[in-house]
């Protein structure tokens, strides 16, 4: 922790993340759109398309998370990044057994990280430590639906689910970006 007071190590990262606001809700954006098509997976075909999307969304996490430099909401976002792609390269590997792979390490990685994301969030309190709040009870609630095989049933339960939480980040990151954005002084009528 620094030894900074909070006001400046609060106003460093805000300083920070204006720089890049627009670049947060376009990552925000992009994950919203794998969340939608994610709910359309039955469609495309099988649990290797919904690691795809959690490759993709991994990444798009980490990458967002990197570009926005150092923040006190770093290291949880890293981290959950690197949970999505984790869990998208375990399903995209195992072609054979993707599914039971899926079924199995999906909840665990979804409970885990919305823990992760809801202490982290309370805890520290970063520049839109609120949307991480909502990110972590989405993904807590969705890994408690997987764990407890509640709709799982449907064959467009898990991407519907997985869909929910991809866009429960999209919608985190948004809420960051527009959190952060300097606001813009108006005109002097004249």
């Amino acid at each position: 922790m620094s030894s900074e007071p909070l006001t400046v190590v609060g106003q460093n990262e805000l300083d920070a993340l204006q720089q890049d606001w627009r670049s947060l809700v376009m990552m925000g954006a992009a994950n919203v759109v794998l969340g939608g098509v994610a709910c359309f997976t039955p469609l495309f075909g099988s649990t290797v398309f919904l690691g795809v999307m959690l490759l993709l969304v991994g990444i798009v996490q980490m990458v967002a998370t990197v570009w926005s430099g150092p923040w006190r909401g770093y290291w949880p976002h890293l981290l959950t990044g690197l949970v999505y792609l984790l869990l998208g390269a375990m399903a995209c590997g195992e072609i054979g057994s993707a599914a039971g792979v899926f079924a199995a390490l999906v909840p665990l990685g979804l409970l885990t990280a919305g823990i992760f994301r809801l202490t982290a969030a309370l805890q520290q309190r970063f520049c839109g430590w609120y949307g991480a709040t909502m990110h972590g009870m989405v993904s807590l609630l969705v890994g408690i639906l997987f764990f407890a095989q509640y709709p799982l049933d449907s064959p467009t339960a898990a991407g519907l689910l997985l869909g929910l939480e991809l866009a429960a980040s999209g919608l985190a990151w948004i809420m960051l970006g527009r959190e952060v954005r300097p606001e813009v002084p108006q005109a002097v009528k004249e």
